[in-house]
């Protein structure tokens, strides 16, 4: 699941983005986050979650070629962020 502590509030919540590059503790802020009661999404989650629908990977496929698609018929990730987040 890729959303915790979900909690119904009278006021408008407020919203933290955390980011940072890989190894920079995201999880570890995060998790400290969640045990003081924050809902966290978390994208990473969500992400894998949505490129294993088969419509998905058929588009994808489609747009950027068989080249995205391992052995085992699962999206290359790595190859996918390659091409979305070249300049």
């Amino acid at each position: 699941m890729y959303l915790s502590n979900a909690i119904d509030l009278a006021e408008p919540p407020v919203i933290l983005g955390v980011t940072g590059g890989i190894g920079s503790g995201k999880s570890a802020v995060s998790d400290l986050l969640v045990q003081r009661g924050a809902a966290r999404f978390d994208a990473d989650i969500a992400g894998h979650e949505v490129l294993g629908h088969d419509e998905v990977k058929t588009a994808l496929t489609a747009r950027w070629g068989a080249a995205i698609v391992g052995d085992d018929g699962n999206l290359i990730r790595s190859i996918i962020g390659e091409i979305v987040f070249s300049d």
